[in-house]
């Protein structure tokens, strides 16, 4: 049996070679850590496979490019770790130098912290679930990290202010916008990496506060994350219309040829996708028709009023439906050329500031994203309609978030609570926002389309531990990626 030692190494020369591992201390703190120590009690390995150290190719299994689902209640994975390659691009992304501060949102396995840790970092990781503290606490220290990573059961939502400031909070689960709190524990020039809902994606964003809020935000990199239930998931007025599933999309009646042989890599063509939800808030995913588009799913323009819209696919090709089926054709394209006459701008190369007084009150995140033009704010808010009896905050801290993110009365309020990704819900969600997941959740990616996914049980499913659907959330059942 291949050494644990040799295929860690050769799954970072594998990393290395995609051109996914770069930095020399996050190729370094791949190669010390073992991953298989943060999956002891085994993981979902396809069909209704649970894999464990016992199975003689469990290790072959871990050292793969793939997130491993760790922890599934009622079919519905609820922890996991996450896609190595898009943990060492968020790693490199939060640019560490030893002693750093770093606040993670949802310790999940652990694994990261031991990364981040191992590359020096001070790392201070909060979870609500008390059996993925314990399983995390646990694994840290059979690898000598206990002393080093302090992980702690409490609302991630709340950050923790007994360690702060922070140089840095990385936030691992799908959001529709940050806490005011986390802002609130940042040291100055620090900032919160998150992916942050955007057209039907999540987008990992660089959010630095200012003022009373937010001050800038800057792309960084295409990602897909199981999304947040509770507040930081809600749906806001103007969001981005919510993603279609498989046969959801109408048959296509019109059209249109490709751009692009080969078609864009999947880099590529989330950067085309940015841009478009940059430039029209109909945007979202689609797995496409009954069949779907042979792939995993793509970028649509929605008409919600009469039913279809027209999907830009990888090679520049767009097929519409619905009773507008010409106009929305015709207005994929432009888009699509519009993109190709910006430079075809990278995630990266887009980012947003505060709007000026009296441009319009608050956009939704990125609803006027200009290549390296600031020209929108990004609030750490929304509507709350009410605090649960639950809540570890209650209603006066809700009106002190209120009162501080936005600087005068009047706006929404966008956010103001989670439930997952180590957050417990701090108020009631507004218009139920879809199937979302229970608490705990430290960022299970990965790049398949977003149909609904049940999984086997299995033995670490622990009923007892919190991660059921709390007072002001709605009920959870399907994975999505």
């Amino acid at each position: 049996m291949t050494s644990s030692a040799e295929l860690r190494r050769r799954y970072v020369e594998e990393l290395r070679g995609e051109g996914l591992l770069s930095d020399a201390e996050v190729i370094r703190a791949f190669g010390a850590v073992p991953r298989e120590e943060f999956v002891a009690y085994g993981f979902h390995a396809g069909g209704d496979r649970w894999a464990g150290p016992a199975d003689p190719d469990f290790l072959t299994l871990v050292y793969r490019n793939h997130p491993l689902v760790t922890k599934v209640v009622d079919g519905v994975p609820v922890s996991s770790s996450s896609q190595p390659s898009l943990m060492a691009a968020m790693i490199e992304g939060l640019d560490l130098r030893p002693g750093t501060r770093v606040l993670e949102i949802g310790v999940g396995t652990g694994y990261n912290a031991a990364l981040m840790s191992t590359m020096g970092a001070r790392v201070t990781a909060v979870d609500i679930a008390p059996d993925v503290v314990d399983r995390a606490s646990a694994a840290l220290a059979r690898v000598g990290l206990a002393d080093v990573v302090d992980v702690r059961l409490g609302d991630g939502y709340l950050g923790d202010p007994a360690n702060a400031p922070y140089d840095r909070i990385i936030v691992t689960v799908g959001l529709t916008g940050v806490s005011p709190r986390w802002l609130d524990q940042l040291a100055p020039g620090g900032f919160v990496l998150a992916p942050v809902e955007h057209a039907g994606n999540h987008p990992v964003l660089r959010v630095w506060p200012g003022g009373s809020g937010v001050g800038e935000v800057r792309g960084l990199l295409r990602a897909g994350f199981m999304s947040a239930a509770g507040p930081l998931a809600a749906r806001y007025p103007g969001a981005f219309p919510e993603p279609r599933r498989v046969g959801e999309f109408p048959e296509p009646t019109v059209r249109q040829p490709a751009r692009w042989r080969p078609p864009l890599d999947v880099f590529r063509y989330h950067d085309l996708w940015f841009a478009v939800g940059a430039w029209d808030r109909r945007t979202t995913f689609s797995a496409g028709p009954a069949g779907g588009w042979g792939g995993p799913g793509g970028c649509v323009l929605l008409d919600e009023v009469h039913g279809g819209g027209a999907a830009i696919l990888a090679d520049g090709s767009v097929q519409a439906a619905g009773a507008q089926a010409g106009r929305y054709a015709a207005e994929a394209l432009a888009l699509r050329d519009r993109w190709v006459a910006r430079g075809r701008p990278r995630i990266s190369d887009w980012r947003a500031g505060p709007a000026a007084p009296g441009a319009g009150g608050l956009d939704p995140v990125l609803s006027r994203f200009r290549p390296d033009v600031p020209l929108t704010a990004l609030r750490p808010m929304f509507r709350c309609r009410g605090v649960p009896s639950r809540s570890p905050t209650g209603p006066g801290r809700v009106d002190a978030d209120y009162r501080r993110s936005t600087g005068s009365a009047g706006f929404p309020i966008r956010q103001i609570g989670n439930s997952v990704a180590g957050c417990s819900v701090v108020c009631g969600a507004g218009r139920d926002s879809g199937p979302r997941q229970p608490g705990g959740i430290a960022g299970g990616d990965t790049a398949v389309g977003r149909q609904v996914r049940r999984f086997p049980a299995n033995p670490s499913a622990d009923r007892s531990s919190g991660d059921q659907p709390r007072s002001g959330t709605s009920a959870w059942s399907s994975y999505r990626p």
